[in-house]
């Protein structure tokens, strides 16, 4: 199947022509150009290690101390470097809403917005790790830290 590089409409092998935008379709067949990002990747982990170590991976989301805990007991564990990688991006969006809290007013409310936000997403992270789910925190999770 191909698509058009213009505005991505999937177009059958026997048509020229892209039906949306009219604009002639190359041989060359390339991705379409609205893809939804997977911000669900449960899938590529191993079922046995999500359930040997969910609940190891809860403690990711309590702080660096606790994270290190966890790497340090399952170092092999793709499930909690990806639960780990998470709490991390959580503790840079704490440390980076701590600085701006020093600003007065607009500060104070951008802080609080995120300190709300940031409890949000250990909540989240917290019940994907019950779950047994890979998925992405919001705004956060596409940061990778920890590979």
């Amino acid at each position: 199947m191909r698509f058009c590089k213009n505005c991505g409409t999937q177009v059958d092998e026997s048509i020229r022509f892209c039906p949306t935008c009219g604009i002639p379709v190359e041989d060359t067949p390339i991705a379409p150009v609205n893809v939804a990002r997977e911000t669900d990747s449960t899938h590529r982990f191993d079922p046995q290690d999500i359930a040997d170590n969910k609940w190891l991976a809860i403690f990711c989301y309590f702080g660096i101390l606790t994270m290190l805990f966890a790497l340090i007991v399952k170092p092999d564990s793709r499930f909690i470097k990806y639960h780990a990688n998470q709490g991390l991006s959580l503790m840079l969006l704490n440390m980076i809403s701590a600085i701006i809290c020093v600003v007065p007013i607009l500060g104070w409310i951008a802080a609080g917005v995120a300190a709300v936000f940031g409890l949000v997403c250990t909540v989240l992270g917290i019940v994907n790790c019950v779950k047994g789910r890979a998925r992405e925190l919001p705004l956060i999770g596409v940061i990778r830290i920890i590979r």
